[in-house]
């Protein structure tokens, strides 16, 4: 299953991705023109992040949807997690390029973005899903590991990060690293009924 879990998440993140950074920009620039260019930050971070997860969420949700009853519980939360960090991480970059130096902001939109994606996913998985706690950090380990992959790739091919291969690798990697939890969660449902 958790080969099943890591391809139908590289296809997911691949197909839904190219459309996500397309709406982003247009939903952005509309948004800047009518509210100016930190909305404008905010709606992109939302709808690119939120988009390409979107595209993972969707591909691991086929694969655990007959396995858990929490398994749309786990699309909501990848994807409003993500849709929260972007939002929060690209806003508060754009806020703090005034008053601090552009390392500063970078860190610090890092940090509470990602404690917006594990927070999100946190608040959604905690009722239903056994080890929601473990599940956001997995999750977060996954979104570092991802993240932290393309800019090693971009450094040595910068071409394969912004195309679908780029986009396939990312959301394969996130999914082996993040996958491991929801994976033994299910296997473990899946047990627990025939018994």
């Amino acid at each position: 299953m958790w080969l099943q879990w890591v391809l139908a998440s590289a296809v997911g993140c691949a197909v839904v991705s190219t459309v996500a950074r397309r709406v982003s920009m247009a939903a952005g620039g509309a948004a800047g023109d009518v509210m100016g260019p930190l909305v404008a930050e905010v709606v992109v971070g939302a709808l690119a992040l939120g988009g390409v997860m979107l595209g993972i969420a969707v591909g691991q949700w086929l694969v655990v949807r007959r396995l858990v009853p929490w398994a749309g519980r786990l699309l909501l939360a990848i994807t409003g997690g993500a849709a929260a960090a972007g939002a929060v991480g690209l806003g508060l970059l754009a806020a703090l390029s005034d008053i601090a130096s552009p390392s500063a902001g970078v860190v610090v939109a890092v940090v509470v973005g990602l404690a917006a994606f594990g927070t999100t996913q946190w608040l959604v998985l905690r009722g239903p899903v056994p080890g929601a706690g473990r599940w956001a950090l997995a999750s977060l380990a996954g979104l570092a590991a991802a993240s932290f992959s393309m800019g090693v790739v971009g450094a040595v091919a910068e071409q394969l990060t912004g195309d679908v291969i780029g986009q396939a690798l990312f959301g394969a990697i996130y999914a082996a690293v993040a996958g491991y939890l929801p994976i033994s969660a299910a296997a473990g449902h899946r047990e627990g009924e025939e018994t």
